[in-house]
């Protein structure tokens, strides 16, 4: 077990081990016949016992049952039921996510589900971090790993959706299935799930803007305005086939559907206060440059990547907490958690490296892809 993992588990407090031997014991039961009662090796019992593996979370109620405890017995939760300790790993989820730490929140959430066995809020966390995962001891996860965090996650969705009445989290889990899917190339399953999921005009985002009244109604609006930005920037992005599956589409016409991408941005933060959409406006600016580059368009890849570089900056030097003040978001606030990231690298650092790219070797030698890469390389 590595240092992050340990921490976990004593930050958590988790008892399952002692309690099991515990309980074990006042049966006077030896580890050989525990297992034969469970169907596993006795090599396993020590284990659980000693803290080195717990067993699968399907295992749990037959152990509490055979023993005829609760579940909070088995697993001594009798401390790990106040609000106020959820509300703490709840508060290092959102700090790791800020930084990038997709993989220690894995961690932390394999551990917290087996404290909270119904809890399926902190389930739907462990499917969408497995799902959004890409880093991994500071280095990017193979396709083997990336194909097995899917699958669990896959696995643990659908158990959600088997046992969980909460149709917040019905949908959202349903929505990380369909991505799930489609990367692991089960498209027509994806389809399937997506069929599932209510329309557009049925979600509370939509509704609750036409009932609330006054101030409430107002910051609610707002908050909207900002999500479906993001909504229809993804749209455009997806739209523009940076893939290039649809081969009638030119890149021509691909930069032009990235320059409505920004002007979208551009009208809801006409102020400039673009906060934690920089990083957003910043990756547009380099989806451009790339295909400027195809073009042969030298002038429009340099200016491109100049405004890609001045957004990264500010994406990286965000202030601690700040405001907007555009029309339609104003007075919105922002702080550190409001970004969730799967990488802990800068932004700086990701154009950089994206710079190094071939296609950019006939501009390598301007002096303003030069300043570029000395701008940015300072954030590194």
């Amino acid at each position: 077990m590595n240092s992050t993992e340990e921490n976990t588990m004593l930050n958590l407090g988790l008892k399952l081990g002692e309690n099991l031997k515990k309980f074990r014991l006042q049966r006077e039961f030896t580890q050989e016949q525990l297992a034969d009662v469970l169907g596993v090796s006795a090599q396993a019992v020590s284990r659980w016992e000693n803290g080195t593996t717990y067993p699968d979370i399907t295992l749990l109620p037959t152990i509490a049952s055979y023993f005829e405890i609760t579940l909070d017995e088995l697993m001594g939760m009798e401390n790990w039921r106040s609000e106020e300790q959820l509300k703490e790993l709840l508060g290092q989820l959102e700090e790791n996510g800020s930084k990038g730490l997709i993989y220690e929140n894995i961690l932390l959430l394999r551990d917290a589900v087996k404290i909270y066995p119904t809890n399926y809020e902190l389930q739907f966390r462990l499917v969408n971090q497995l799902a959004f995962c890409e880093y991994k001891d500071g280095r990017g996860l193979s396709e083997e790993e990336k194909i097995s965090f899917n699958r669990e996650a896959a696995e643990i969705g659908n158990r959600i959706l088997s046992h969980c009445t909460d149709g917040a989290i019905i949908n959202q889990t349903t929505q990380q299935l369909c991505y799930i899917y489609s990367s692991l190339g089960e498209k027509e399953k994806a389809i399937e799930y997506a069929k599932k999921l209510p329309n557009i005009g049925c979600t509370d985002t939509v509704v609750l803007g036409d009932l609330y009244e006054g101030e409430q109604q107002k910051t609610h609006l707002k908050r909207a305005i900002k999500w479906y930005t993001s909504i229809f920037w993804c749209a455009l992005i997806n739209l523009a086939d940076l893939g290039y599956r649809n081969e009638t589409m030119s890149d021509a016409e691909r930069i032009e559907i990235m320059k409505k991408a920004l002007a979208i941005l551009e009208l809801v933060f006409d102020d400039g206060d673009y906060l934690n959409y920089s990083g957003t406006v910043s990756i547009t600016h380099r989806y451009i440059a790339d295909l400027a580059m195809s073009e042969g368009d030298y002038e429009l890849a340099l200016s491109s990547l100049e405004k890609a570089a001045q957004f990264a900056v500010m994406s990286d030097t965000l202030p601690e907490n700040a405001r907007h003040t555009s029309l339609l978001v104003n007075n919105l606030e922002y702080g550190p958690f409001n970004t969730i990231k799967n990488y802990d690298f800068t932004d700086c650092k990701e154009l950089y490296d994206k710079m190094q790219a071939d296609r950019y070797n006939a501009i390598r030698d301007d002096k303003r892809f030069i300043a570029v890469l000395e701008k940015i390389g300072r954030y590194c």
